[in-house]
């Protein structure tokens, strides 16, 4: 057990972040039984967890700075929220985990509904750039501003094979969900099963991310209303409009059918040479 409890230590210290004893067992390894892993760390392995942990005040410090940022965009998530274009907001990075310090943007996980990928893509931005949220393009550090750095459509919720790595999976099972309609966020976990490679001891039937902040969870359903056509239409329109204002990206930037990723930095590579 020491080796892979090392492994779980060594990946969340890459992020400063103290995990609890249900988050080990989430992210553990191999297959493991609760009860006996919980008494192997409280036996043998207490005493060493301070060379990985981080203070208890520090962690108390990380969560207050995360719900003021959560604070500070809840009108924003409030209107986004209301467009039926968008089936799935979810919260990732830093401040999903309550583990935000003073400088850090916070990261966005969208979903749209059918063929309406890049209209969603355009509303979320218009919106944060009129609420003066909006994380510049070739901004480094953008405190307190939105990075939308994923979009996914309800139809193409599952992670190709080449993305999938112990960080991604991290990604998948870390991500909070704010705005949840038909039950999009079940979807995307059944889609993405493949993260049970990673870490066999999640139950992703029974699986629900602890609530992060004051901000209201809200799931829904809804019908498609309006036109069809004109809906494709714009989405036709903006897709064009959108991939002529990129066609000279920036950073880690993947466009592929039903899905857009914007990420200024590789986590991928750096935890995988660190861990």
């Amino acid at each position: 057990m020491k080796i892979e409890l090392q492994k779980v230590l060594k990946y969340f210290n890459c992020f400063e972040y103290s995990p609890s004893f249900e988050e080990i067992y989430t992210f553990y390894p191999r297959k493991a039984n609760q009860k006996r892993l919980k008494e192997y760390i409280d036996k043998t392995y207490r005493h060493t967890l301070g060379e990985y942990g981080i203070e208890s005040k520090v962690k108390r410090q990380k969560s207050k700075v995360s719900l003021n940022k959560l604070h500070k965009v809840k009108n924003y998530l409030d209107i986004i929220a209301s467009f039926p274009q968008i089936r799935l907001i979810g919260l990732s990075g830093s401040v999903a985990m309550l583990n935000a310090k003073e400088n850090d943007d916070i990261d966005l996980f969208m979903v749209s509904a059918k063929n309406r990928l890049w209209t969603t893509r355009f509303i979320v931005n218009i919106a944060a750039l009129l609420y003066g949220l909006k994380r510049g393009r070739y901004e480094k550090q953008a405190k307190d501003k939105i990075c939308l750095n994923l979009f996914f459509s309800e139809d193409h919720l599952r992670i190709e094979k080449k993305l999938r790595t112990e960080y991604m999976a991290h990604e998948v099972l870390q991500m909070r969900p704010i705005l949840d309609v038909n039950q999009t966020y079940r979807k995307f976990l059944r889609d993405n099963d493949w993260i049970l490679s990673f870490f066999p001891n999640v139950r992703l039937s029974r699986y629900l991310p602890s609530n992060v902040s004051s901000i209201r969870f809200v799931s829904k359903s809804r019908v498609h209303s309006g036109s069809v056509l004109f809906g494709n239409i714009l989405e036709m329109i903006l897709r064009k409009a959108q991939l002529l204002y990129m066609a000279h990206p920036k950073g880690e930037e993947r466009i592929e059918i039903g899905q857009l990723w914007f990420h200024p930095r590789d986590y991928s590579r750096i935890v995988k040479s660190k861990v």
